[in-house]
Parts: C-alpha cells; structure tokens; sequence
C-alpha cells in the first residue's frame, strides 16, 4: 500500500528528542491555533466556551476542545494524540481541564 507524503501531517519531534523541546512546540502549535480563530486571550476564550455552554465545566470532550479550535472530531483526536491538545486519561476516554486552554490562550508555558 502506497501512502501519499502530500496528505500526512508534519512530522513531530519524538518525545524520546526532549520532553521539553516536544512540549514546547505543542504548546506554540495550540497557542497558534487558539490565535487563528480569534480565541488568543483569556477573556475571549471565556466567552466562547459561555456560548457553547461549557464555561461552567472542569473538563470537556476532545471534539468539545476541537470545536473551539476550528477542527473536526477526527482532526481533534489526531491532535490529542500528537500532543497538541493538553488531555489526561480516564479510563478509555479523553478529557481536555478548561484551565489547560485557558492557560494556553494566555500564552502560558507548562501546564501542570
């Protein structure tokens, strides 16, 4: 089976090259992104997650996040999965902390 390089995502650094150097550029990717659909401080993202009705939550889905970010429910996974989208585990679901994207919109360096 042959693969089309024009249609795969560029490539990431290992995280085996620098948990802080990965970090660091999945940070500046979400960053770059929240900046792109107009969510680039705290008070903006604020509000949208109000509109979406998801202000009042400490964790919402990976698509949930996506859909902030302008991407579809695949787009959002493949995002989670590289280490663009900060998410934890439970279980076999994907939960995104609403202060991870906050603290991301802010520009902010590690989220803990």
């Amino acid at each position: 089976m042959h693969r089309d390089s024009s249609v795969l995502p560029a490539r990431q650094p290992h995280r085996a090259h620098g948990a802080a150097a990965y970090t660091a550029i999945a940070e500046r990717a979400l960053h770059d992104q929240l900046v792109a659909v107009g969510l680039a401080d705290r008070d903006t993202l604020r509000k949208r997650l109000d509109e979406l009705g998801l202000a009042d939550r400490l964790t919402i889905s990976v698509p949930e996040a996506g859909r902030l970010l302008g991407l579809g429910e695949t787009a959002s996974y493949a995002a989670a999965h590289r280490g663009d989208i900060p998410h934890v585990r439970l279980g076999r679901k994907m939960r995104v902390f609403v202060a991870a994207l906050l603290h991301m919109a802010d520009g902010g360096g590690d989220v803990e």
